[in-house]
């Protein structure tokens, strides 16, 4: 049986290293960030410049609020985008990805991916460039409900986004705000009013305070 070595007395142990792992963790981290801020810088230097100033993270949020008089009065709508090199490259468009948060007449709020397009080739402003915007409910492992989901068209505007829905949200909504049962349901034909929505440049929890407001 082999003889364990005592350590002499006064001598700490020696410490674990699971600081240098932390520490090499955290480095990895910061330098895969690093690097996809320079992949942007290069490939989409826009991406810094959305809303018409510069940003040093290549994303814009910002939130408005609409009434649509058809679904049940006042919706209020949450979007972050961002570049992204996903997309079929057969299209001359430039893709985006990012979320948004969709909060109802009732206060019911909806968590949304979002997608989106712009103009193949973009000047670093973008202000006055067209968008497309995209957004369903991410499906859960239980079900493939994507519902609501919404399609949004514009223009970028100095730090807003300025869009109109071509009808979607009171295609989807009822006229006392709540979701449709089913997409196409035929006792309740799909609405045609047209909602003109501005996104103004904030936050997140800016669209927060201003769902709670109007929960009932």
């Amino acid at each position: 049986m082999p003889h364990r070595l005592d350590l002499p007395a006064g001598i700490p142990p020696r410490p674990k290293r699971r600081f240098g792992l932390l520490t090499k963790t955290v480095l990895l981290l910061f330098l895969a960030c690093v690097f996809m801020l320079l992949v942007t810088a290069v490939f989409a230097p826009w991406g810094f410049y959305l809303g018409g100033h510069f940003h040093p993270i290549p994303y814009w949020q910002g939130w408005g609020r609409v009434h649509v008089a058809g679904a049940g009065g006042d919706y209020i709508l949450f979007v972050r985008l961002e570049p992204s090199s996903r997309g079929s490259k057969m299209y001359l468009s430039t893709n985006l990805k990012g979320i948004a948060y969709l909060c109802t007449p009732n206060g019911e709020r909806y968590r949304l991916s979002l997608g989106g397009s712009m103009a193949r080739h973009l000047p670093v402003d973008t202000t006055g460039q067209s968008i497309y915007l995209y957004m369903s409910k991410a499906p859960s492992w239980i079900g493939t409900d994507r519902r609501p989901s919404l399609n949004f068209y514009g223009n970028w505007g100095d730090r807003e986004l300025v869009l109109d829905d071509h009808g979607a949200i009171s295609a989807v909504f009822l006229p006392d705000g709540t979701l449709k049962k089913e997409e196409h349901d035929r006792n309740h034909p799909m609405g045609k009013e047209i909602a003109h929505l501005t996104l103004k440049e904030g936050s997140n929890a800016e669209f927060e305070a201003a769902c709670r407001s109007q929960m009932r």
